[in-house]
């Protein structure tokens, strides 16, 4: 089914194609595999022998190499490492067994936490669609069935499953055949420590983001047996390498609204996707009924096509496309300011009469200005990071430093209690 949709400027069709994908069929629960270490040799003969490139570094597997005396030598454009003696490799051995012992306690603590989880989620998100006007009860059976598959956090670990030349992080994979729900137990541990939170809070964040992406709806093309489009994303675009489709707009629409809808109405902890939600909560304030659209368009696969419409009304035809391959360059703290300028600048709410259409537009800018300052301020003052705009467009034209001498590149977040 195709809909014809008006932008803002009065000229400008776009066509969104409704139903172009078929849900994917609901998959029963598969038996759980455990953490799936490999052997320590075949650990130490792939570091070793499998590939000389050695482009995988990370701040733990240096560490483990040097505790372990192995010699790494750079010879420009790759690095390599010594043939290890009998002593680097028993060495190396110990420090795998610590490794493993580390991730097979992340492993324990996920699985642990996914039950309750899986509960927390489907209640707290039947409650929010219900403040909407969606039936709670419609929500409630919908998302726990599609997450019913979803039985075990698995692993995904550069070193203790021998496969040191890749890195995912947390992710929730959807095939046909099988859901899998991944998370990269070095990424938890150096996250947590970046942001200044618990382990703990880390799992839970990255469990209850992935277990909204299967929640989601989910579709497929016709005849094609692997997921293509999940929740808010548009415009499926084929990649070069990758037999998944990445979204226009899985950045902005899809991550932004589960870090915005996670942080204000399941755990409430401390988000992800700083800038998208932040989008969100300015595009949701100049138009309340993009709430009840997004739910419905992430969740339902209704109306998708309407909620693009209304966030071009308001921010100009290709709204999500140019937002969204524009947000990396905006990418440090300091940039903000310059980003929501960016946003601000861009909106323009169509009216006919060329009255109203200015009045409504510098309305609306004024709302997306003092939302935008304001969420900005609510997502990074818990972490010691609450600069108001002036201070991080001040520390912008000085190198990092703000009105006091402190550099804020090198300002540590708070720590954080689990929530």
């Amino acid at each position: 089914m195709l809909i014809l949709l008006m932008t803002n400027n009065n000229k400008n069709m776009h066509t969104f194609n409704a139903d172009p994908t078929q849900e994917v069929t609901h998959i029963l629960p598969k038996p759980i595999v455990g953490p799936g270490f490999q052997p320590n040799a075949e650990i130490i003969n792939s570091l070793f022998y499998n590939q000389k490139t050695y482009d995988f570094v990370k701040e733990s597997v240096d560490r483990m190499l040097a505790k372990s005396g192995v010699e790494v030598v750079e010879q420009l454009p790759e690095t390599y490492l010594a043939a290890p003696s009998d002593a680097n490799k028993m060495a190396l051995s110990e420090q795998i067994d610590l490794a493993k012992s580390s991730v097979k306690e992340i492993y324990d603590k996920a699985n642990e936490m996914l039950p309750e989880l899986k509960v927390e989620l489907v209640d707290k998100l039947s409650i929010y669609a219900d403040t909407l006007g969606i039936s709670k009860e419609k929500v409630s059976e919908t998302l726990a069935k599609r997450i019913e598959s979803l039985n075990e956090v698995r692993i995904d670990d550069l070193l203790t499953q021998n496969r040191v030349y890749k890195f995912t992080e947390a992710t929730a994979v959807f095939m046909s055949g099988e859901d899998i729900m991944l998370v990269d137990p070095n990424k938890i541990r150096s996250g947590a420590e970046r942001e200044g939170w618990t382990p703990e809070i880390e799992l839970k964040r990255d469990i209850l983001h992935e277990l909204m992406h299967a929640a989601s709806y989910r579709s497929k093309l016709e005849g094609i047996d692997y997921v293509v489009g999940v929740g808010l994303s548009v415009t499926p675009a084929i990649g070069d390498e990758s037999k998944f489709r990445s979204q226009t707009g899985s950045i902005l629409l899809e991550e932004g609204a589960q870090e915005d809808i996670r942080w204000r109405h399941v755990d409430k902890s401390t988000p992800s996707y700083e800038r998208p939600l932040m989008f969100w909560e300015a595009a949701i304030a100049i138009d309340p009924s993009l709430e009840k659209d997004r739910f419905n368009a992430k969740f339902f696969n209704v109306d998708r096509g309407v909620m693009i419409a209304k966030i071009e009304n308001i921010f100009g035809p290709y709204a999500v496309e140019i937002i969204e391959s524009e947000m990396s360059d905006y990418n440090r703290l300091r940039d903000y300011p310059d980003w929501k300028d960016k946003l601000v600048g861009m909106i323009d709410v169509y009216d006919a009469n060329p009255e109203t259409r200015t009045a409504k537009t510098e309305a609306a800018r004024k709302k997306a200005r003092e939302v935008l300052d304001a969420t900005q301020l609510e997502i990074y003052t818990p972490r010691g990071l609450g600069f108001s705009d002036s201070d991080l467009r001040y520390a912008k034209e000085h190198d990092g430093f703000l009105h006091d001498g402190q550099d804020i590149t090198k300002i540590k977040p708070l720590n954080h209690k689990p929530a």
